[in-house]
């Protein structure tokens, strides 16, 4: 995660939260290996147990058959087997991990699973084993910026399609709010947009055959700058500090007084376009025209940053009018997930 020089495993597991390259295979629902929890009323057990299933059978009886029964009327109905399937085919913390019970058939897989994401409301997680992921030696990077911001979401399929690790976008006010950090060439217009791209394989072979296919893509949209793909430590760290250091930036910029709130939803990358245009008019119909939006665009994870003043009832109310359009546009329009990766959160729990 951005975070993850405060962030905690505790939380990463609760929340089932995400980063910049893990998309949905890479999430702590789909690594863990196993877990230790402790129940509400003091029941402990450890999922690595051999036993670990007969346990929990034997002494929890109750809980254990509540599972199956919950799993059987689930498979019972076919359509709502692949309903789940769908809403968890992206990214979605959106309330309880109900694809557990689509995924495993054992109730103590199934409950180390719905707590992944349960931010602390079914049980205590004590220790968490993982499964590690792949830590490629050849890295190609480069900061891309769009005329047009539409472009840059447009170019998000074909790099996705041509092995692109990391698909990071940036609206013109994200990148605003890193202009000092950033040195652009160029003045920062309304409708631009930028995209971190980045490759990661084995050889610098392969590494290389993925860059020039990038650039013969990014070349036919119209672009501020010549294309540099580097891999220069120091530059490609440059980049990823700007990147991590989005939403502490904007925080920074905020008036003396108002709170600054991140929300993440998630569409079907191929929507993606869309919905940030969506999003940039509810925005403005709401009268928060200083929006940031920036996310995972390989996955259609769209975060956006909103900095006002909730002492003031009237902000208050613009607040809650978009929250109650932005559930219409998400769900209704898209069939996309309320949160993507954070957790559902305060925010977003009226609406489960």
């Amino acid at each position: 995660p951005a975070s993850i020089n405060a962030c905690m495993i505790g939380g990463i597991a609760a929340n089932n939260a995400s980063g910049m390259c893990c998309d949905v295979a890479g999430n702590t629902y789909h690594t863990m290996a196993s877990m230790r929890f402790v129940l509400a009323d003091g029941f402990e057990l450890d999922t690595s147990a051999p036993d670990a299933d007969e346990v929990f059978a034997a002494q929890r009886p109750a809980l254990y058959q509540g599972l199956l029964n919950i799993r059987e009327k689930i498979w019972s109905r076919p359509d709502l087997v692949e309903r789940i399937r769908t809403k968890f085919s992206i990214k979605n913390t959106c309330g309880y991990s109900m694809n557990a019970f689509v995924d495993f058939e054992r109730p103590v897989d199934i409950l180390a699973h719905l707590l992944v994401g349960s931010e602390g409301t079914l049980g205590f997680i004590a220790e968490i084993t993982y499964n590690t992921v792949r830590d490629y030696p050849c890295k190609a990077t480069a900061l891309v910026y769009f005329a047009d911001f539409v472009d840059a979401h447009r170019s998000v399929k074909p790099l996705a399609d041509a092995g692109a690790a990391v698909l990071e976008i940036m609206d013109a006010a994200a990148m605003r709010s890193v202009e000092q950090m950033m040195h652009y060439s160029f003045r920062v217009e309304s409708e631009m947009g930028a995209l971190l791209v980045e490759f990661q394989e084995d050889e610098e072979a392969e590494l290389a055959a993925r860059v020039a296919e990038a650039e013969r893509i990014l070349n036919s949209y119209r672009l501020l700058e010549p294309l540099n793909f580097t891999r220069d430590p120091a530059q490609r760290a440059l980049y990823w500090k700007m990147r991590k250091g989005l939403f502490p930036s904007v925080g920074a910029m905020r008036e003396i007084g108002t709170a600054v709130i991140i929300e993440d939803v998630c569409v079907r990358p191929e929507q993606l376009a869309d919905c940030a245009r969506d999003l940039q008019h509810l925005f403005v119909k709401h009268s928060f025209p200083d929006t940031i939006i920036f996310g995972h665009a390989k996955a259609g994870n769209l975060h956006f940053v909103i900095c006002t003043d909730f002492s003031d009832p009237e902000q208050k109310r613009h607040y809650a009018e978009l929250m109650d359009d932005l559930m219409a546009l998400i769900v209704k329009k898209y069939d996309g997930s309320l949160k993507a990766e954070h957790g559902t959160g305060r925010n977003v729990a009226p609406f489960v």
